[in-house]
């Protein structure tokens, strides 16, 4: 019952959010497509997790200095049973390997940075949060103002992959 309240709860979550899962579709026959869902682990936890559908940057404008217009987003889980050796990985994936704004003609970089841990942007694969526990973690999403190389409107789509794993032994 567990299996299926999760995988229930995770297909919601890909729908509301745009993220992705572990899916393997089959090929198309007579316009039908079969879906397998396959896992490793065997007691799935039930939690619930918010992730914004939207980070809404607002309106941008070019600048000849750098700029840094800065829009703040957090990604909370509650509802968190016990673990049992195992956490909530919230991964960061980008279609381009590196994070951009697009116009369908040009485009501009942006940074994602987890607020909680600082340092260096993140990257498309890297883990953006861990959870053991219930827990919320902050973001921001960053663009500078003199990278716009011509007015317009600009979207980007970024995928936050949730996935149940091992936790390492020290994070036990």
């Amino acid at each position: 019952m567990k299996i299926k309240t999760i995988v229930i709860l995770l297909l919601t979550l890909c729908v509301g959010s745009f993220s992705t899962l572990p899916l393997y579709a089959q090929a198309p026959t007579e316009g039908s497509v079969g879906i397998e869902v396959s896992t490793d682990v065997i007691n799935y936890p039930d939690f619930a997790i918010s992730i914004p559908t939207v980070i809404p940057i607002g309106e941008i404008q070019k600048t000849a200095d750098r700029s840094i217009k800065s829009t703040a987003f957090s990604i909370k889980v509650t509802d968190l049973e016990t673990l049992d050796a195992q956490r909530v990985d919230v991964t960061l994936i980008s279609p381009d390997e590196e994070f951009y704004l697009y116009n369908g003609v040009y485009r501009i970089p942006y940074e994602i940075y987890n607020q909680e841990t600082g340092g260096d942007a993140m990257r498309s694969g890297d883990i953006f949060a861990s959870f053991t526990q219930n827990g919320e973690v902050k973001g921001r999403v960053e663009v500078d103002q003199a990278q716009i190389p011509a007015e317009g409107s600009y979207g980007a789509s970024v995928q936050f992959v949730v996935e149940v794993v091992q936790a390492d032994p020290e994070q036990q």
